[in-house]
């Protein structure tokens, strides 16, 4: 059951955040998965109302009870994240939530462990991701806007208008940074999740 939806505007497109119940008594991983692939194919194919497009990111959290949800974001059991980057959708589980429920012996995903990596890499050149991507999206907002203004039928006009400067943008963070393609990323992805 969905509890939640939400849409927002991100430099990429519109954002759709799906929030949903998972009561069952079965918590295993496959079981999950299957849930939060079952929101996401319909998800994807979804029309945006104000857009004439779907969504370019899609976030789907499962939480274990509506009293989970209202009280705690963060106490999602599950997650699922399409960046358009991405080949294909990443699933997270939450191993603070799932040790809670007594499945506390499932190892760290491999999510969890880019994570680190990318954190890691971060820190040693003194940032932090949270504060680091909230600079880029502070800059493609304002290459939107000035898109808005240039190009209201948002076509591609608009789109291109808007990807030159985030183009150049990410390059010459890469080069600042000391950053890969893939690095920069995984890292936007991550904060999409991560970052609230």
């Amino acid at each position: 059951m969905i509890l939640n939806e939400e849409v927002t505007d991100e430099f990429y497109g519109p954002r759709l955040m799906e929030y949903a119940l998972y009561n069952d008594s079965i918590y295993t991983k496959a079981a999950l998965e299957n849930v939060l692939n079952y929101i996401y194919a319909k998800a994807k194919s979804k029309k945006l109302l104000n857009y004439k497009q779907t969504a370019k990111i899609i976030g789907i959290y499962l939480f274990a009870s509506e009293e989970a949800y209202e009280s705690d974001r963060s106490s999602w059991v599950a997650m699922l994240v399409k960046a358009p980057k991405d080949d294909y959708p990443k699933i997270t589980f939450s191993m603070k939530q799932l040790a809670l429920e007594g499945l506390d012996n499932i190892a760290k995903s491999v999510d969890e462990i880019e994570l680190d990596r990318l954190n890691k890499i971060l820190k040693s050149r003194g940032l932090e991701m949270c504060s680091f991507t909230r600079i880029i999206d502070k800059i493609n907002t304002e290459n939107i806007t000035k898109a808005d203004k240039k190009y209201p039928d948002f076509g591609l006009d608009h789109m291109e208008y808007v990807d030159k400067p985030d183009n150049a943008l990410y390059n010459k963070m890469m080069r600042k940074y000391k950053l890969s393609d893939k690095d920069l990323s995984r890292i936007i992805f991550f904060a999409l999740v991560y970052c609230k």
